[in-house]
């Protein structure tokens, strides 16, 4: 089991090929540093599609509203071509129908990419209550296979009252939903934390703070891993799938900005970790 400490958001000059790709065991100790040595991950297949567990939304947000927020930001990832290239990453990412199921990997079970709110944090080492969400990504060790990629997000609750708001209005109260879809949809892919301080890949981010559209360098990182290439047959939807295997994980978890020194002694920040995870639902 591993664990290491990122994070996500910020304003200031872009660094030339400033992103990182996630890397089989291989820990983003340093968010502003990539990892190296590892296998670099990536789906084999050149689409996915992920999916909103609607179960528990916060107040004032309907399931049709998170979708589309989910929606906006894998279409963001989409919508640019490659540098020299007529046309953009070799990869499609789409929002497939609603799944009630649990975030988590099973090598047995039918799994799905969820994204959902989770109404309760804290209870093992890898949700800290700091953190605002968390993308875990399974993947084969030796092949650096993406297998399956979840986001929860930390809520607020009568039995969290230590979690987030989040928002979409610029709330300095609240952390931005879309920002975090963005970023983490960006993980779901294989992209680890970039050292540029306005990539939508930076490690961290204020409340309120909006970074919704990929970047220069955050574009760079995505046709790296998924260099253009002539369109192959992909079934965005192939239904819950089964998969042998399993491998270390990757996530993010936005923070807030009045916190000072986050997790890891980061200040103002998203944050994210990477571990072993097995079982739906574990």
């Amino acid at each position: 089991m591993r664990l290491v400490v990122l994070a996500v958001l910020s304003l200031a000059p872009a660094a030339a090929d400033a992103y990182c790709r996630t890397e089989a065991d291989r820990d983003q100790t340093n968010p502003t540093a990539c990892p190296t040595g590892g296998v670099p991950l990536a789906w084999a297949r050149r689409c996915t599609g992920v999916r909103i567990n609607p179960t528990v939304l916060p107040s004032r947000l309907t399931a049709t509203e998170f979708r589309a927020f989910l929606g906006s930001a894998a279409a963001a990832w989409g919508s640019f071509t490659c540098d020299g290239a007529a046309t953009g990453p070799a990869f499609a990412l789409a929002v497939l129908p609603d799944l009630a199921m649990d975030a988590g990997y099973s090598d047995t079970l039918p799994n799905a990419n969820v994204v959902l709110f989770r109404p309760r944090w804290g209870d093992d080492a890898f949700h800290t209550l700091d953190a605002a969400a968390i993308t875990v990504v399974t993947y084969t060790s030796s092949r650096g296979e993406i297998l399956d990629a979840d986001t929860e997000m930390n809520l607020r609750s009568t039995t969290n009252p230590q979690g987030f708001l989040f928002a979409s209005d610029g709330s300095t109260a609240a952390a931005d939903l879309p920002t975090i879809l963005t970023h983490e949809l960006g993980h779901t892919q294989g992209l680890a934390h970039s050292s540029d301080r306005a990539a939508v890949m930076w490690y961290s981010a204020g409340r309120g703070e909006q970074r919704r559209v990929p970047t220069a360098d955050d574009r760079a990182g995505l046709c790296a891993v998924y260099p253009p290439a002539a369109p192959a047959a992909c079934d965005l939807d192939p239904g819950l799938l089964v998969f042998e295997g399993s491998g270390l994980t990757c996530a993010t978890r936005p923070g807030a900005a009045h916190h000072g020194a986050a997790c890891a002694g980061l200040a103002l920040l998203v944050v994210g970790a990477a571990r072993r995870r097995r079982g739906l639902g574990s």
